[in-house]
């Protein structure tokens, strides 16, 4: 805010209070995870109706002021994380850091018994990529053909070409 002289963006964050993502089709999705039942893997809309039992929320995705922390889950459990849907290298600088730094923070949560939503806004490109990682760690899998794994129960998953990249240098 600071560069745009205390005032928020165009959609307004972050001072507003909800991100409007109405006009995405798919923010609704939710799935398991294939290769760890207490880690969901969903769209935005998932905030607002948490399947039951999650106690933590890792968001890829901007949000407001009143989606954070989710319902019923305390401040400190929802982990926001600013990975941003681009290719562009400029618009994620550290990439491959904020990814692990991301999957870590999965495995953090489920470390303490946590039952985990992963989401990012539709589900098809942070939230698969981040996903595969995790499931690459626990599952004895390359984070490529985790993915595949995870493209099974999120049958839109596409992640952009430098979140691909990223997977094999991470791989």
């Amino acid at each position: 805010m600071t560069a745009r002289g205390g005032k928020p963006g165009s959609a307004g964050w972050p001072s507003g209070d909800k991100m409007d993502y109405s006009h995405f089709k798919e923010s609704n999705v939710l799935a398991q995870h294939p290769h760890d039942e207490h880690v969901w893997l969903g769209g935005v809309d998932a905030l607002t109706n948490l399947p039951d039992g999650v106690g933590a929320v890792v968001s890829l995705c901007r949000l407001g002021k009143t989606q954070v922390p989710a319902p019923g889950v305390a401040a400190s459990d929802h982990i926001e994380i600013w990975l941003i849907n681009e290719t562009d290298p400029a618009k994620n600088l550290n990439l491959d850091f904020v990814l692990t730094d991301a999957a870590t923070a999965v495995a953090a949560l489920r470390d303490e018994g946590r039952t985990v939503l992963l989401h990012c806004v539709q589900a098809q490109s942070r939230t698969p990529t981040v996903a595969a990682l995790h499931g690459a760690r626990i599952a004895d899998r390359t984070p490529t053909e985790a993915l595949a794994d995870i493209a099974a129960v999120l049958p839109h998953a596409h992640p952009n070409a430098a979140l691909l990249a990223a997977l094999e240098r991470l791989g």
